[in-house]
């Protein structure tokens, strides 16, 4: 609930560079991976478990008058009256709906029903996307969650364990930025940036097992960081190309529902592998070869758009010379 906002505001307030102030947006959440492995480490020693989760809820609750900042844009459109241009200011939210729209009453209760937009589950690239999405949150939280206990499973120290999550903390962070800027670039296809960052980092994962040297995990940890930070800002830009704008908080919501499942199912799953064989390497490969197939799905997207384009026969995107349907 605190992911999707922000974004949508993003999209609201920049028509240009539009993927680098998305990397700029989301480059906090990089921050607190950085921070958050040896913070919680610490006051779990010293405060003990439960007072380690009221000290992070405290500063959960700080999005709240952060999120008191977002405010609804106000339209401007020029006219003339009496012969002179005057400016007309129409309030709306933020994605530009005016007060005023179709609503249908069932006993009492009104809702927008077009604010549902259930014509987007009838879109094949945004289902597609979807998917891709889906299967990849599979594994993409499982070196986060079980990385540090596997570094103490081969002989490194606790701490020595956390500061591997810190690196991919590091490398995530200034990689949302860094993409940003190239997905921006009118030569850069972000679906195909988004798919084969997955497809990397997936393959290296799922051999995370067998780098039994310290300076080989922080390697792969260099490597995971770029492919997560790229993953993380070109999400909400592919959204962007395969829907047109007002639908983006609806599409974006169903991209991320698919993302919240996967993950609460993907966790469970590995750990029950571990309990199962003894050891991490099914775990690393499970959580590998799913980003691995999610990459292979994204590469498709493109095409999937196009024949959904010729099924239509109504243009309502184009990027930076890329042509991108929406429905």
């Amino acid at each position: 609930m605190m992911y999707i906002p922000p974004l949508t505001a993003v999209g609201q307030y920049f028509q240009t560079r539009h993927a680098l102030a998305v990397g700029i947006a989301l480059c906090g959440s990089g921050i607190g991976t950085l921070t958050l492995a040896s913070l919680s480490e610490y006051l779990i020693e010293t405060y003990t478990w439960k007072g380690a989760m009221q000290i992070l809820s405290a500063l959960v609750l700080n999005g709240v008058p952060l999120g008191l900042l977002l405010r609804p844009i106000e339209k401007v459109n020029k006219g003339v009256a009496n012969g002179q241009a005057v400016e007309v200011e129409e309030s709306g939210d933020l994605h530009g709906n005016k007060s005023c729209c179709r609503k249908k009453c069932v006993r009492g209760c009104c809702c927008d029903l077009s604010s549902l937009n259930l014509d987007l589950f009838r879109s094949p690239s945004l289902m597609g996307f979807a998917l891709m999405n889906l299967i990849c949150s599979f594994g993409y939280f499982i070196p986060f969650v079980f990385l540090p206990a596997f570094g103490q499973s081969i002989g490194f120290t606790s701490k020595a364990s956390a500061i591997l999550v810190s690196v991919i903390g590091i490398l995530n962070t200034v990689f949302r930025v860094v993409s940003g800027w190239v997905s921006d670039q009118p030569w850069a296809n972000p679906i195909i940036i988004y798919s084969v960052a997955t497809i990397l980092g997936g393959a290296a994962t799922s051999l995370v097992a067998h780098y039994t040297v310290y300076w080989v995990l922080v390697a792969y940890c260099v490597l995971y960081g770029i492919c997560i930070g790229t993953i993380m800002t070109n999400e909400p830009i592919v959204v962007t190309m395969l829907v047109n704008k007002p639908k983006f908080a609806s599409a974006f919501g169903i991209v991320a529902m698919g993302d919240g499942i996967s993950a609460m199912v993907g966790a469970p799953i590995s750990g029950a592998l571990y309990d199962m064989f003894g050891n991490y390497r099914w775990t690393f490969l499970f959580s590998g070869m799913t980003m691995v197939l999610a990459g292979f799905i994204g590469l498709h997207i493109t095409w999937i758009n196009r024949l959904e384009f010729k099924r239509t026969r109504k243009l309502l995107f184009k990027r930076d010379g890329l042509e991108i349907h929406a429905p």
